[in-house]
């Protein structure tokens, strides 16, 4: 009797083996900081493209919602981690960080792509600019967190990162409204995609943490809550969505209330002092490291394999090295006018890798613009080379050495200083680098720091 697999057998084969190759490549990068991205996608491509287990049109029905659930997470866990002694004197900058660097980067990966990549195709390089404009939360967040970088640095990379998410993911939504061939298009609805979804993400994203600190809050040793949590986060998503705001920004603000509960006593007498339980983080974690595995391995599956070209190779290997030079650029620029430590411009540098945010913005669209599917191996390529040079880059910045930071000489900085040096005191370690700490033995990569006892 011969073996017939079904399409769901080979599915789940093929879903296993990425898990499981997951927990392998997150060993790798916890020790070497080299992304599983790579090697996720390149089972992907493998069990897609040649040889045909897992079929394209298959993986277009549950990529997006896959991979939107994994952004939700990951941002709102980023939120749990901004306390507001951290935020207040540094949210400002990493807006002006953010916002520069992703308008300076799609500007520059949308004009090498209509000369190189898909000349003479502009909307194909508009959403190529969209989509790997912005460095991923996914990628950035987590190699940020086993850096074992100071509370102050590593919220800043969390809160850039939230903030490229968001506009990434808004920017794209403007340009499938201008594209959408339905003939309904009104300069009306483009004002609404331009001013909206920023405000009402923060507006439902406020209301929403208030909610769940008087609600949810309550019962973060019961079994579930993490499930509750989490399916509370992605209620919160589709909402805020459904109000035309985004969600990304949502999920992110509903973390920063929670972590802030203290604070939102003050001005909401019914508010406990609740949080969430280390436990429910955790279960958190995991469900998002599936769903992230799951969409890795859909994102190659989505290759349509072809020669790029020496050309575009060559386009492809600048910007994955220009794209992180940007944003050392841009933080150099931001330390001489006081908005940033000019020790971190090394690290900010370096921590630029593409990843989920650009496969979730690719695949929008797919079924709008002809051709679309063609962006996917130029953007896989660039992914990996984003990626590539991330660990490079901060493979070497660990390895520099030398004093802690130098003082700060004014601004925001002069302002959180003490925070920032008591802080450190807690996360404990000498200081191998500019704004770099050693864990200390025993405790886990990517722990942060406990907060201090608002008692």
């Amino acid at each position: 009797m011969g073996l017939h697999p079904t399409g769901t057998e080979l599915f789940l084969l093929v879903a296993g083996v990425a898990l499981l190759l997951a927990v392998g490549g997150d060993v790798v990068a916890r020790r070497y900081r080299v992304p599983d991205v790579l090697w996720l996608v390149a089972l992907g491509v493998v069990a897609g493209p040649v040889l045909g287990l897992v079929p394209a049109s298959t993986v277009l029905l549950v990529a997006p919602a896959v991979g939107t659930a994994v952004l939700v997470i990951i941002v709102f866990d980023a939120g749990l981690d901004l306390e507001g002694k951290i935020l207040r004197p540094l949210l400002a900058s990493a807006v002006v960080f953010a916002v520069v660097t992703y308008v300076a980067g799609v500007v520059i990966v949308t004009v090498l792509a209509d000369a190189f990549l898909f000349p003479g195709d502009l909307p194909l390089s508009l959403f190529f600019g969209a989509a790997l404009g912005a460095s991923s939360g996914a990628v950035a967040i987590p190699v940020a967190n086993r850096m074992g970088l100071l509370p102050s640095l590593r919220g800043f990379v969390h809160l850039d990162a939230a903030i490229e998410d968001a506009l990434a993911i808004v920017f794209a939504g403007i340009l499938l409204l201008i594209l959408t061939p339905s003939g309904t298009f009104s300069t009306g609805d483009l004002a609404v995609a331009i001013t909206l979804p920023i405000p009402v993400g923060i507006a439902v994203g406020v209301v929403g943490g208030v909610v769940w600190l008087l609600t949810l809050g309550r019962w973060q040793d019961r079994p579930f809550a993490a499930l509750a949590t989490l399916g509370y986060v992605l209620l919160v998503y589709g909402v805020t969505k459904l109000l035309l705001g985004s969600g990304i920004v949502a999920a992110l603000v509903v973390g920063i209330v929670i972590a802030n509960a203290a604070g939102v006593r003050r001005l909401v007498r019914w508010v406990g002092a609740s949080g969430i339980h280390p436990s429910v983080r955790t279960v958190q974690t995991e469900v998002a490291f599936l769903f992230r595995a799951l969409f890795l391995l859909f994102m190659g599956c989505l290759v349509v394999l072809a020669n790029p070209g020496w050309v575009a190779i060559a386009v492809i290997v600048g910007l994955s090295v220009g794209l992180l030079a940007l944003r050392f650029a841009v933080a150099r620029a931001l330390s001489q006018v006081h908005r940033v430590d000019l020790d971190w411009a090394s690290t900010l540098g370096g921590v630029g890798g593409r990843g989920l945010t650009s496969a979730v913005v690719l695949i929008l669209p797919i079924s709008v613009i002809p051709g679309a599917q063609g962006l996917f191996l130029p953007g896989v390529l660039l992914i990996v080379g984003t990626d590539l040079a991330m660990t490079a880059w901060v493979y070497a910045v660990s390895r520099r050495g030398g004093g802690p930071t130098a003082p700060g000489s004014g601004g925001d900085l002069a302002k959180v200083r003490p925070i920032l040096e008591g802080l450190a005191r807690e996360d404990g370690g000498p200081a191998r680098g500019p704004g770099v700490f050693d864990v200390p033995d025993g405790a886990p990569g990517n722990a942060a720091p406990t907060p201090p006892n608002p008692a």
